[in-house]
């Protein structure tokens, strides 16, 4: 995935973009739908949105993405530090382990 310039997911569905934190964790700009998570990883400049089901959006994202290498070095070194930060195996056992807890809670009925 490194030697890609950037991902594009189109999705007009995503409950959770695992595979653009791959591609944002290895330094790759990605360019996401607004369907699902993408808004909540594209915030801060960390990736470029599209609207679901727009051609004409995609492709012109596409093309500035593309022309831009300044734009897609920034992007990558924000979205690696946010995913490095955020998504840590301690943070990931972590919110796991909150809802077995939270399972545990309901079904006892405490």
């Amino acid at each position: 995935m490194a030697a890609l310039h950037f991902p594009v997911m189109p999705s007009e569905a995503e409950a959770f973009g695992l595979v653009a934190l791959e591609a944002m964790v290895m330094g790759v700009p990605t360019i996401l739908s607004r369907a699902g998570s993408g808004e909540e990883l594209a915030e801060e400049g960390r990736s470029i949105l599209i609207r679901p089901g727009d051609a004409y959006d995609l492709s012109r994202k596409i093309r500035q993405l593309f022309s831009d290498e300044t734009a897609r070095k920034r992007m990558s070194d924000r979205a690696r530090k946010f995913v490095v930060s955020r998504y840590t195996a301690e943070g990931r056992l972590q919110k796991t382990l909150e809802v077995y807890l939270r399972c545990m809670r309901r079904r006892s009925g405490s």
